[in-house]
């Protein structure tokens, strides 16, 4: 039946195909398997254009493209592991040349994934565990304290260049978790560290009201990491 309002049309193709994946699906990957050398020509003869539009969507897409991935990936680990383990060395080549061929995009990416909070709960997780710290800090805590913007010592009004700071350091037993992490100014966080490290009373700061009655932990032999 054919429709004379173009919209009416398309929502009703958007209907079959929500109704039908399973017919679909098996449809295409049939296709594909009796005709990979008309798909592979298809593909050399229009590579660019094909490229142009997939870079296309994925920019449209950002939201959608990560959620397909991350099912994908849910869904297909052990799938992933197999030919990642089949294929290591082309993998590790291609990453590499690629890595060498596309250096300021690839630092580009570093700085923006490290300052989002994905990036800095990374940062930090891996920070408390070669310390031998147990927990996690999680995203949300992050976002949390992102959106917040301050430093946690009283009257300070500093919003610039915050710092991650364990309350409790991990260096005397303090966990690593959304309760005993939050945000100190540079200035402030000198002032803690300098009384974390020696617990002298003397250099307490006035405005820190926390009591470390926690045994002193063992320093692990690993090399000092940078938090971002």
């Amino acid at each position: 039946m054919a429709y004379k309002d173009p919209e009416k049309k398309k929502q009703k193709m958007r209907e079959y195909r929500q109704n039908n994946k399973d017919k679909i699906l098996e449809k295409t990957r049939e296709y594909r398997q009796n005709n990979k050398e008309k798909i592979a020509e298809y593909y050399q003869n229009n590579k660019e254009k094909i490229l142009e539009k997939t870079r296309e969507y994925r920019q449209n897409n950002k939201e959608k493209v990560a959620e397909i991935r991350r099912k994908y990936t849910e869904n297909n680990k052990e799938k992933i592991a197999e030919y990642y383990q089949n294929n290591k060395d082309k993998i590790l080549e291609k990453t590499r040349e690629y890595r060498q061929n596309n250096k300021e995009k690839v630092l580009k990416y570093k700085r923006e994934y490290g300052n989002s909070p994905k990036g800095k709960s990374l940062s930090v997780n891996k920070y408390a565990k070669v310390r031998g710290a147990e927990g996690n800090i999680s995203v949300k805590h992050i976002k949390s304290l992102m959106k917040l913007n301050k430093c946690n010592a009283p009257n300070c009004q500093h919003t610039d260049n915050l710092e991650y700071d364990h309350k409790i350091p991990i260096s005397k037993g303090g966990l690593n978790i959304d309760s005993n992490l939050w945000t100190l100014c540079p200035n402030h966080h000198r002032e803690k560290s300098k009384y974390d490290h020696s617990l002298n009373q003397s250099l307490k700061p006035d405005w820190l009201d926390i009591d470390y009655k926690i045994q002193e932990v063992e320093k692990p032999k690993t090399a000092q990491l940078s938090l971002f």
